[in-house]
């Protein structure tokens, strides 16, 4: 699983780029990174084949790492793509397939043979488009799937987030010996891996974008936990293998990716690129952990509960640990259960078989509280009927249909597939199993989640009368009785225009770039350029930029005169939000008693908020 992007990441990285730039008036149609002022952009393939060097040095950059090593970026055609990633598998020597047909039955997920469920093999060949090999230290990227239609912006989040692979691998090394533990612990090491080279790849579109991090991360824990991306994958018709597979393998595949993003987004939050390195450190130890950070910065680690012994005359087939996400799937089997494995602390289970293919299920659980322990055992009691109602038997093993639940204060134990008076003797013995709580240990020192600041609920651009009023933005500004005035339909640009005496025109809009020289010069660039698109004669003279204090406060101007004339242009930036985001006026004049005009309608704005206007909420999360 390591080291891999998805279609499905892909898909995620694109809708939450797009969701992180809702209050552009214009879209500039910009891809890839910027070439020199006024030229077309240059294309991630044309930086892999010109500049590799310099493409690695930029994703490490937007990482905060110092790249030690160049790495090959190989685009690869199906048959030299499969070779290597399979040549990378032998290299894991990973370890031998369990047969997880009595996992299946026992908690009653689909197994892999149904009908209507996805094979492996298919869902990696639909959803794999690129690995990071540690061993060859090489990046691969499956050309198929990033060719002809896929924007630039997909291919670009691939090679960053493989490349953030490499990163890892420089600076902390991925060939970590998990060995032996627990599927729950391997996937939080993979949501730590995984989610770290999705920042890499989101810190390399926002550079490209001029968008803040913060911002593109914020966006990117709600679109996780507003389960935004499950919406997205249900309509996508490049991952119906993936909506085809039975839940468990669908939540392990795609829980690090989404999971690991939203957890490496709120550390980045709390602590920056320091904490998020400290993470590789300090890894979790449970998927609970990732699903709630608070946790993992307290060191709450799970309860320890031994792996429950096989009664007499059954053997054990197979153990461990479901983990919350795990137990949150099952108890999601039969539809939707609220807050489902929430409170987890530790759990056990045990798949045994008896005499012939006879299997039976024994889980120990341990919750933080009893109010958790009863719900969790209620919602066990409701999935008992639901199982009941189930196939009870595979082609090879079979379970009866008998199912017990017990609850002992903060302990709860499910035995599934033993009669009674077995079951009951099994259910004390699995409650008496969950070992004392391990003392807490921040790995950090006492630090808690930073939230993010709550999305703006202000009004947008309204007309008071003979004045634009603009909660969200908070300012107001009269309008000139002479003028003709537009506004958007979002409610965030305002257009004054006049034809006579002289023609004048004003615009006021906010911008969500990140404020910077290339900011200044993207903004003059892409306004020249819709000017001399709608004026291809237009002779534009620069004549000065300088910084400026108007009442919606400081920023910096530049003007451009046309052709000798008395007749001018002028863009104001006026940063606000900590720089992540501006006010942007232009003006358009004829003669001075136009410009006179411009000027002074600039001049009445003024301020309505003391503080941080309410869009910073949205462009400064």
């Amino acid at each position: 699983m390591l080291g891999r992007i998805s279609v499905a990441g892909a898909i995620a990285a694109a809708a939450i780029l797009q969701g992180c730039t809702p209050l552009t008036p214009a879209a500039s149609g910009r891809r890839g990174s910027e070439g020199p002022a006024g030229s077309a952009p240059i294309s991630v393939e044309r930086e892999l084949r010109s500049d590799p060097r310099g493409l690695f040095q930029r994703i490490a950059q937007a990482r905060g790492l110092a790249p030690r090593a160049d790495v090959p970026i190989l685009l690869e055609q199906e048959s030299g793509f499969w070779a290597a990633f399979q040549e990378r598998e032998r290299h894991q020597q990973v370890e031998a397939d369990v047969d997880a047909r009595p996992f299946y039955l026992a908690f009653n997920f689909r197994p892999q043979g149904a009908q209507d469920a996805s094979s492996p093999a298919s869902i990696l060949d639909e959803q794999l488009v690129g690995f990071y090999d540690p061993f060859s230290h090489s990046a691969h990227v499956r050309a198929s799937k990033v060719g002809t239609g896929k924007s630039d912006d997909d291919t670009r989040f691939i090679v960053a987030h493989e490349l953030g692979h490499a990163l890892q691998d420089q600076t902390f090394g991925l060939l970590r010996p998990l060995s032996g533990a627990p599927d729950d612990v391997q996937l939080a090491f993979a949501a730590v891996v995984e989610g770290d080279a999705s920042v890499a790849a989101f810190g390399h579109l926002a550079q490209v974008h001029r968008k803040p991090l913060r911002r593109v991360l914020a966006r990117a824990s709600d679109f996780v936990r507003e389960g935004t991306w499950q919406r997205e994958l249900a309509t996508d018709a490049r991952s119906s293998a993936l909506r085809r597979a039975p839940a468990d393998e669908r939540e392990r595949l795609m829980f690090p990716y989404m999971n690991g993003l939203a957890f490496m987004s709120d550390l980045y939050r709390t602590g920056g690129f320091q904490l998020m390195n400290g993470a590789f450190r300090t890894l979790p130890t449970s998927t609970e952990q990732i699903l709630h950070p608070d946790k993992y910065l307290a060191g709450e680690s799970p309860v320890p509960v031994p792996v429950p012994e096989a009664p007499s005359g059954w053997r054990r087939v197979l153990g461990g640990r479901m983990g919350e996400l795990l137990t949150g799937v099952v108890l999601r089997q039969c539809g939707a259960a609220a807050g489902a494995g929430v409170g987890w602390g530790g759990d056990a289970f045990a798949v045994v078989q008896g005499a012939g293919s006879s299997l039976a299920l024994l889980w120990s659980t341990v919750w933080d509280d009893e109010g958790a322990a009863r719900s969790f055992a209620e919602q066990l009691q409701g999935l008992v009927a639901c199982w009941a109602a189930a196939s009870n038997r595979s082609q090879a093993f079979s379970i009866a249909a008998s199912t017990i639940v017990r609850r002992d204060g903060t302990r709860v134990a499910l035995v599934r597939g033993l009669e009674a008076p077995l079951a009951e003797r099994t259910a004390r013995a699995l409650l008496a199993l969950p070992e004392k709580p391990i003392p807490p240990v921040p790995p950090f020192g006492p630090l808690r989640v930073v939230p993010a600041k709550p999305k703006p609920t202000a009004t947008k651009g309204r007309f008071l009368g003979a004045v634009y009023a603009n909660d969200m933005l908070g300012l107001e500004a009269p309008l000139p009785p002479e003028f003709t005035v537009d506004l958007d339909k979002e409610g965030m640009s305002l257009t004054i225009s006049r034809p006579a005496p002289s023609y004048a025109l004003a615009l006021l809009t906010v911008s969500d770039d990140e404020v910077s020289a290339e900011s200044y010069l993207h903004d003059d660039n892409e306004f020249i350029r819709a000017l001399r698109k709608a004026q291809p004669h237009l002779e534009l003279q620069f004549l000065r930029a300088a910084r400026v204090t108007l009442p919606l406060g400081e920023g910096i101007e530049r003007t451009w005169g046309l052709g000798g004339t008395s007749a001018g242009i002028k863009l104001i930036t006026i940063p606000i939000c900590n720089g992540n985001g501006a006010y942007l006026i232009a003006q358009a004049w004829v003669d001075l008693a136009a410009y006179d005009r411009v000027a002074q309608w600039l001049s009445l704005m003024r301020r309505t908020t003391a503080g941080p206007p309410p869009v910073c909420n949205e462009l400064d999360p």
